[in-house]
């Protein structure tokens, strides 16, 4: 169990340099057992999952910010015009 947890922690540092390939290889030859390699690698896509998540989460906000400013700018445009 020890060693999952280490090749999990392998993993994950070179997931978060995102590695993701060089992630899984590094905890799969490190491992001595099929089950304990297993384990590692859920572990580490889910982590990888997590990541992606989380990038696509800010870019949404992102998204969304942009559409505010874009609305709020349409409205002054809209504001001045009439009262030009």
């Amino acid at each position: 169990m020890v060693a999952v947890v280490g090749m999990v922690s392998l993993g994950l540092k070179l997931a978060a340099q995102a590695q993701p390939i060089k992630a899984l290889q590094a905890v799969v030859r490190r491992v001595r057992s099929v089950s304990m390699a297993l384990v590692a690698v859920v572990v580490v896509l889910l982590r990888l999952a997590q990541m992606a998540e989380l990038t696509l989460a800010l870019v949404s906000a992102r998204a969304a910010t942009v559409s505010r400013h874009q609305s709020q700018a349409h409205r002054l445009l809209t504001l001045a015009a009439a009262a030009a």
